[in-house]
């Protein structure tokens, strides 16, 4: 349980310090994404997706983050790097969502049908 508590903080940290950080860049117009949980009103059944939902979150806020980084800097190593930590990123919201679906039948099942809708859709 402490280890989870320790994640959730984590991840809470990260989207806080990336908001701030984003904010100051930007002079206080973040586009952070906040996630309020108060980790004693999550019921213990659900505590693992809620992790795990919040840590995609807040790496597609580091996404954000990093590509907005690199479309305003002018220089080309800060923006070669920024879009390689970006990357990096993506990997873990695919480690997350992968973790999701064994933790989530239905996330599993609705993610497919969107996959097929969108299929779909480009089809026609």
């Amino acid at each position: 349980m402490r280890a989870k508590i320790l994640i959730m903080i984590a991840c809470l940290m990260m989207t806080g310090v990336a908001g701030y950080l984003l904010g100051e860049i930007q002079e206080g117009n973040a586009q952070m994404a906040t996630t309020p949980i108060d980790v004693s009103k999550v019921q213990q059944s659900d505590l693992e997706r809620e992790i795990v939902r919040n840590g995609i979150t807040s790496e597609l806020d580091a996404i954000n983050l990093y590509e907005q980084m690199a479309s305003m800097t002018k220089n080309a190593t800060t923006k070669k790097v920024l879009l390689d930590i970006a990357k990096e990123e993506k990997t873990h919201v695919g480690e997350f969502q992968a973790l999701l679906v064994s933790l989530d039948a239905e996330q599993k099942t609705e993610l497919e049908n969107g996959k097929k809708e969108v299929d779909a859709l480009a089809k026609s």
